[in-house]
């Protein structure tokens, strides 16, 4: 399944209610059983699959967020700028929230193509006013050359720290 047409569906967007049902259910790993991995498909492109190696269907929870980085990237302890999503041709995601859902059958898999851009992200704090969120600031200089463990997140509406892949990258 292609994880990015699916989230560009309108035939799967969902109400939040239901996106907050189903994300109470998908974070006990005993009833949502997912792994989620990655594979270089080119220098600076990364497959992000999540499959469902559980015994039955699982319908999973989708938020993707004009200020929320959906596959937030980071090359050992680095966060890296928003990868760029291989988004459907025409699709143009709009500000603000939108949640959607996929159904995975058992061993089903979705996948998805982003474009890692190897620039460090960092938080401002020097001249940032005390209890508000400063914009992160971007090093132009961008990642040293240098072999990196990539960890890559999705899309899926939960706070379970399993859900993210790893794969070795090198940054030429």
């Amino acid at each position: 399944m292609d994880l990015l047409a699916a989230i560009a569906s309108p035939a799967c967007r969902t109400t939040e209610k239901e996106a907050d049902a189903l994300r109470a259910v998908l974070e006990d790993p005993a009833k949502t059983q997912l792994r989620v991995a990655a594979s270089l498909v080119g220098e600076d492109r990364v497959e992000v699959r999540i499959v469902n190696t559980g015994a039955s269907a699982a319908t999973l929870p989708l938020l993707v967020h004009s200020a929320l980085d959906a596959f937030a990237t980071r090359a050992g302890r680095m966060h890296l700028t928003a990868p760029e999503p291989e988004w459907p041709s025409g699709f143009a995601f709009d500000v603000g929230r939108m949640t959607s859902k996929i159904v995975l059958a058992p061993s089903g898999v979705a996948r998805a193509r982003v474009r890692i851009t190897p620039k460090i992200v960092t938080e401002s704090v020097g001249h940032c006013p005390p209890e508000a969120k400063c914009p992160p600031e971007t090093d132009e200089s961008g990642l040293p050359p240098g072999s990196y463990e990539l960890t890559i997140g999705t899309p899926l509406y939960a706070s379970r720290a399993d859900l993210v892949a790893k794969l070795p990258w090198t940054k030429r």
